[in-house]
């Protein structure tokens, strides 16, 4: 008996242990980096595209290349006077590229699509981060509206108990009675609603953080709060930060690049070659050849399509500055627009508490009139009705208030304010 006590005190702290600790936002983000298959997605392009990039400084090595070969001439199967059967070959070819105009600007360009994968994985890592922390703060927000159900029913019940005291006695109608218990039942159909809500925010989110997460681990409370810095300030974050604009400014260098690499096709290439050739009748032949090369081609005229082609890069240049141009000004007022979202919201938090406050005198007084047998039941329930709507109403615009503040850290390209 003593063991089997010990094994299940054992138990129990474990689970204390195991329950007792909260998780928080950061370790659900780094969670949910290291599982989430879309991340992980991009994370192959880029290392992809990083290899090509250096696949791209090939170019810039010697080619070396080896030859074997063995020819057999038919005509002596057909005249046996003739002992020329077959001939075997070797040769050893060392070559390089003096001058390419081509190959810096297409290592270049390669760089560039590197770059760009790298900010297509930063874009889905941010927005992977919007949804985890928007998902977060919905599970604070209907933990909270869950508590503030919990209390409406048991206001509710508090005035269904006072309700049937008072009808006992003599001193309310059945009606009153009736009254009281059917916004009882409503309260509580509003507590189920919130617990099922509650439920499915949390299996969603367990689901992208691939781990198994409860409503205990979640015990931070949404409050006010300020943005530290001015609308200045937030704009030039904003331009610096944002991988979109990031993204369409390499591509417009990517482009410059390619204009270079057609404008290659202007310019001559000059090869250096070192060839050594042996060539007999016996696999190990005596004779043999070494020759230095030094080869410069040039294309002087092969149609206009080179002419076109640079014509064109100008032009696709031309058209990504302007694409540069309208991403600046769509983050801009993304900015902007966000700012507002958050002010209007912030503006709704203090309006709510000053209405909660009222809503929650109002209620006060309503339920000390009824049980004194100065009011009435109706007054009663719809100061309690209100009560309920004001303390949600309250946690609803401090969920928007968080939620617009995620928006705005999307916005500015950040993880979040506290990080900077």
């Amino acid at each position: 008996m003593k063991y089997i006590a010990c094994f299940i005190s054992s138990v129990l702290l474990l689970i204390f242990v195991e329950n007792s600790f909260a998780v928080t936002l950061k370790e659900l983000l780094a969670e949910a980096k290291s599982s989430y298959p879309l991340l992980k997605e991009q994370a192959y392009k880029k290392d992809a595209q990083y290899l090509r990039y250096k696949s791209s400084f090939d170019p810039y090595y010697p080619s070396l290349d080896l030859s074997l070969n063995y020819n057999r001439y038919l005509q002596s199967e057909i005249n046996p006077l003739q002992d020329d059967k077959g001939y075997f070959g070797f040769s050893v070819n060392l070559g390089y590229k003096l001058y390419d105009p081509k190959r810096a600007f297409q290592k270049d360009a390669s760089n560039y699509s590197f770059l760009i994968e790298k900010q297509n994985l930063s874009v889905v890592e941010k927005e992977l981060f919007r949804q985890v922390k928007e998902l977060y703060y919905r599970i604070l927000g209907e933990k909270m509206i869950l508590s503030s159900r919990n209390e409406a029913f048991k206001a509710a019940e508090k005035t269904y108990l006072l309700a049937q005291a008072k009808r006992e006695v003599g001193l309310a109608k059945l009606s009153d009675v009736y009254q009281a218990k059917v916004r009882m039942e409503n309260a509580k159909l509003d507590l189920v609603t919130s617990k099922n809500n509650l439920s499915k925010l949390i299996y969603e989110l367990s689901s992208i953080c691939n781990r198994r997460l409860n409503e205990t681990d979640f015990e931070e409370t949404l409050s006010v709060f300020e943005v530290p810095l001015k609308e200045e300030q937030l704009f030039n974050i904003a331009l610096e930060k944002r991988e979109e604009l990031t993204r369409e400014k390499l591509l417009e260098q990517r482009l410059e690049t390619d204009k270079q690499t057609v404008r290659g096709d202007f310019l001559p290439q000059v090869v250096a070659s070192l060839s050594y050739n042996r060539y007999d009748r016996s696999f190990f032949p005596s004779p043999d050849e070494t020759r230095f090369g030094l080869n410069l081609s040039w294309n002087i005229f092969s149609g206009f399509g080179k002419y076109y082609r640079y014509d064109a890069s100008e032009r696709d240049i031309l058209s990504q500055k302007q694409r540069v141009e309208e991403t600046k000004r769509v983050i801009l007022l993304d900015v902007k627009k966000t700012i507002e979202d958050f002010n209007s919201n912030l503006e709704r938090v203090k309006v709510s508490e000053e209405i909660l406050k009222s809503a929650t005198q109002t209620y006060q007084q309503s339920f000390e009139e009824y049980r004194v047998g100065k009011g009435d039941i109706l007054t009663l329930l719809q100061a309690e009705i209100n009560l309920s709507a004001a303390r949600e109403s309250k946690i609803s615009a401090l969920l928007l208030l968080y939620q617009s503040k995620t928006t705005l850290e999307r916005a500015l390209g950040i993880i979040s304010f506290e990080d900077m």
